[in-house]
C-alpha cells in the first residue's frame, strides 16, 4: 500500500498493488474547494483517469458515485479525534430507494448516467454532492477523512460508447464465459474536512427541513445565501445616504455668539428584513468646510423682494499660519476625533459659529432688522466605509500634517462608491 497514509491503510480494501495490468490502469482522485456547513450542500470534485497503461484501446466501464462511491462497499467516513487517532463513522445505509440503473441489466445507450469512456491518458471529472446519509451525521466543530477504501469496477469492456450501442454491458462477476481481467478503482483517495455550523441560521430551516427533507432544505438555504450575499454585494455597490440639517433661533443677536447646529444623519436604507443594516464610520472635516465653489456653506443677505446676494466673510477666506511640509500623519478612524460612526437613523452633530464675542462673519454694516439665510451646499465626503468605530479600530488612514484637510492616503477611498452629500434646506434668521 505505498503511498497511503499508515492510519488508513487499516481502511483500504483494493490498492495499486491488486491491479492487474492486463486491464485498464483506472484511477480515482477527489477533491474539495470548500468549507462544510452542516446545512449547506457540499460538492466534492471527483476525477477518474486512465493511465498509459499498454494497452491502446479504450475502454467502457459503469460507475456511479451514488451506487458503487457512496454505498455500502464505498467510502469510509472517519473521526478524527482530537489526539490525532481515527474511528470509522457507521453511516446508516438502509432503506434507500434503488436507482432505475440498479433494477435493470445495463444496456449502452445514450441515456446511460455514469457510463464512461476512457482511451489511455484520459480522464472525466464531475461533482457529487455528499449524501444526507454521510452529513446528518456530522457533529460541528469536529473534524473527519473521507476515503475511499478501494473496489472493483465490475461493469467493463473494451471498446467505445458507439461499438456497444444497444449491448448490455454484463457483470464480469456473474458473467462466467468473460475472460476480461479484474479491474480495480484502488484505494487511497481522501479529503479532510471540519464540519461547520453557519453563525446565521437560516430562519425558515426548521421548518422547511420537516416539510420537504434535509437534502432539499440544503438546496433552499443554499439559495437563500446566495440571495443574501447578492443584496449584501448590491448594498456594496451603492453609497450611504447622509443628509444634513441647520438648526438655530430665529433671531440672532446683533452683538455676542451666534451658532448653527449641523446634523448629520445617517438615512436608513431599504434592505432585506433578514439582512441587518449596517453602520458607517466616515470623515467629518467635509462638513467644516466653510466655502468653496462647489460645497460648504453658504451666507446670504435679504436685499429687498426676492433679492438675496451672497456674501463671503474676510473672516473665512484668511487660513491663517499652517506648517504644511511635515509628513502626513497616520490615524485610526476607529479612534480620531476626526471620525464618526453612525447606525441608520442616527445623527452626527457639530456646530458652526459664524459670530463670536469679538468677531463676525456677518457684514460689517449689519443692522437691527436684518434678514440672512444660511446654507449647507452640499458636499463630497472623502473617507467613508462600512462598520462601526469599534470595527475600525485596526484601520489606518493618512491625513495632512495639519490634519484639517482630507484623507490623502488611501487615495480615491479604495474604490468605494462616491458618497455626495446634498444641499441642506435653507435657514432664516434675523438680527434683534
Amino acid at each position: 500500500m505505498e503511498g497511503i497514509e499508515k492510519r488508513l491503510a487499516p481502511y483500504i480494501d483494493m490498492s495499486h498493488d491488486d491491479l492487474d495490468p492486463d486491464a485498464p490502469q483506472i484511477s480515482l482522485n477527489i477533491s474539495v474547494d470548500q468549507r462544510l456547513s452542516k446545512t449547506l450542500p457540499f460538492q466534492i470534485k471527483f476525477t477518474l483517469k486512465r493511465a498509459e497503461d499498454g494497452h491502446s484501446n479504450p475502454c467502457i466501464f459503469h460507475w456511479s458515485p451514488n451506487i458503487h462511491g457512496f454505498g455500502a462497499t464505498g467510502f469510509v467516513l472517519l473521526h478524527e479525534t482530537a489526539d490525532g487517532t481515527i474511528e470509522k463513522v457507521e453511516i446508516d445505509h438502509t432503506g434507500l430507494v434503488k436507482l432505475p440503473e440498479e433494477k435493470a441489466p445495463l444496456v449502452v445507450g445514450a441515456s446511460n448516467y455514469f457510463l464512461w469512456e476512457l482511451a489511455p491518458g484520459s480522464e472525466t471529472t464531475f461533482v457529487v454532492i455528499l449524501p444526507e446519509r454521510f452529513q446528518k451525521v456530522l457533529v460541528p466543530g469536529e473534524k473527519y477523512q473521507l476515503v475511499w477504501p478501494g473496489n472493483e469496477i465490475d461493469e467493463w469492456d473494451w471498446g467505445t460508447i458507439p461499438e456497444h450501442a444497444n449491448q448490455e454491458l454484463k457483470p464480469r462477476s456473474t458473467d462466467y464465459y468473460s475472460q476480461k481481467p479484474r479491474l480495480i478503482l484502488p484505494g487511497g483517495p481522501s479529503i479532510s474536512f471540519r464540519a461547520e455550523e453557519e453563525s446565521d441560521p437560516w430562519p425558515m430551516r426548521a421548518m422547511r427541513e420537516s416539510k420537504i427533507g434535509f437534502a432539499a432544505a440544503n438546496l433552499e438555504e443554499e439559495k437563500w445565501r446566495l440571495r443574501q450575499e447578492k443584496k449584501k454585494r448590491e448594498q456594496e455597490d451603492q453609497a450611504p445616504i447622509l443628509s444634513v440639517t441647520l438648526n438655530c433661533p430665529p433671531e440672532a443677536p446683533g452683538s455676542g455668539i451666534i451658532d448653527v447646529e449641523v446634523k448629520v444623519t445617517y438615512e436608513a436604507m431599504e434592505h432585506d428584513g433578514d439582512q441587518p443594516a449596517r453602520p458607517i464610520t466616515f470623515h467629518t472635516y467635509p462638513f467644516d468646510v466653510s466655502d468653496s465653489p462647489r460645497e460648504g456653506f453658504r451666507l446670504y443677505r435679504h436685499r429687498g423682494g426676492d433679492k438675496w446676494e451672497k456674501y463671503v466673510s474676510p473672516e473665512e477666506t484668511q487660513s491663517g499660519f499652517m506648517i504644511v511640509d511635515e509628513p502626513d500623519l497616520e490615524v485610526s478612524p476607529g479612534q480620531h476625533e476626526d471620525f464618526a460612526s453612525l447606525q441608520p437613523g442616527e445623527s452626527w452633530s457639530t456646530q458652526r459659529r459664524i459670530q463670536g464675542e469679538s468677531w463676525t462673519t456677518l457684514p460689517k454694516d449689519t443692522d437691527v432688522g436684518d434678514e440672512f439665510r444660511y446654507r449647507f451646499n452640499g458636499v463630497f465626503v472623502d473617507w467613508w466605509d462600512w462598520g462601526s468605530r469599534e470595527e475600525h479600530a485596526n484601520t489606518l488612514v493618512k491625513l495632512p500634517c495639519w490634519t484639517a484637510g482630507r484623507v490623502v492616503e488611501p487615495a480615491h477611498n479604495e474604490g468605494r462608491p462616491r458618497l455626495v452629500v446634498p444641499a441642506s434646506d435653507t435657514l432664516e434668521f434675523s438680527i434683534i
